[in-house]
């Protein structure tokens, strides 16, 4: 199930006096150890602006945007069961590949170069699954200079375990191909 990330909107803001002056001004601000839920954090070097967008929490600066979904886990399915899905789903045309799994959470990321009408981009696709739940960060950016950055980004994901926390409200299951 997909976790409603709107609950969180008002968390996070930074005062608008040291505000990055590339982001527009109706946008809150986060940046270092910033919660996106209950169960889930990430650390961000720079100020982000923050929105959400159809349910989903977009954090994003000039040259780099943070597209997140959190999708529960379903019942009786394994960490491992949920990355070896991810896995099996990924694109066939990732330039790179990480992963990660001696310790939760488990992680997994691909890179992909997209063209499209607009241009080039890289996209760094990143999936950090815990016990009860995974997130799905995808990461966009202009510049293959930035992907050190994003790869950080991606890797801080880090979960908090809050014993007997119900899940979150959820709009909807993780898609299945």
């Amino acid at each position: 199930m997909k976790h409603s990330l709107s609950l969180l909107f008002i968390a996070g803001f930074l005062s608008m006096s040291a505000a990055d002056p590339q982001i527009p001004p109706q946008f809150p601000r986060v940046r270092g150890v910033y919660q996106m839920t209950d169960t889930w954090s990430v650390t961000l070097p720079s100020e982000f602006a923050k929105r959400i967008e159809e349910g989903d929490l977009v954090l994003w600066r000039k040259g780099l945007t943070c597209w997140i979904v959190v999708y529960d886990l379903k019942d009786g399915e394994t960490p491992k069961q949920r990355l070896d899905w991810l896995k099996g789903d990924a694109s066939k045309d990732a330039v790179e590949r990480w992963e990660s799994v001696d310790a939760m959470p488990l992680r997994y990321a691909y890179l992909l170069h997209e063209k499209e009408e607009a241009g080039e981009r890289w996209a760094l696709y990143t999936f950090t699954v815990g016990d009860r739940s995974h997130v799905m960060m995808a990461i966009y950016f202009d510049k293959k200079d930035d992907l050190a950055e994003a790869r950080a980004i991606g890797m801080s994901i880090a979960q908090q375990n809050l014993p007997n926390q119900p899940a979150q409200p959820t709009r909807g299951k993780a898609p299945r191909g």
